[in-house]
């Protein structure tokens, strides 16, 4: 009976299907720009994005990254991604920038101007999903411990 209610809790824990956040940096000409994109998988390694937020801020100037202006799909794998994704921005001046980014390299161009580098950096945080299922092992590995020892002293 055990060993269902072990396997029950399992699958549902690995069932729940989140969407992917991806973090983002780079800097530029003056700028720095910081954000998290959302994104559905598509096909391993490929996504879909569906929402981006974040702020770029560049000397007295700020900019709020508002929200999609298309829906584009990116690679990503092994820490690195390539793809392109058209965005808003509010702040001084209402428009839209496009990114474009492979691996470390990145090129951005719109109302906030236009930068280039080499510092781009986009990281795949971990779902909330994946941190409860940590957590109820460890959970599970505790209470063993602390279960075993008194099994063991009742054998002797």
């Amino acid at each position: 009976m055990k060993g269902l209610w072990f396997g029950a809790v399992f699958l549902l824990g690995a069932s729940v299907s989140q969407a992917n956040v991806f973090s983002f940096t780079y800097s530029g000409s003056g700028e720095t720009v910081s954000g998290t994109i959302t994104a559905t998988s598509t096909l391993p390694g490929i996504y879909t994005i569906t929402g981006i937020s974040g702020t770029i801020i560049g000397g007295s100037k700020i900019w709020t990254i508002t929200g999609l202006s298309s829906d584009p799909d990116f690679v990503y794998s092994g820490g690195s991604g390539t793809g392109s994704v058209d965005f808003n921005v509010t702040g001084s001046s209402k428009g839209s920038d496009t990114l474009s980014f492979a691996g470390s390299t990145f090129a951005q161009s719109g109302t906030t101007g236009t930068m280039a580098g080499f510092n781009f950096y986009l990281g795949s945080v971990p779902e909330p999903g994946t941190l409860l299922l940590f957590g109820t092992m460890g959970l599970g590995v505790w209470l063993l411990a602390r279960k075993l020892p008194c099994r063991l002293g009742k054998l002797s």
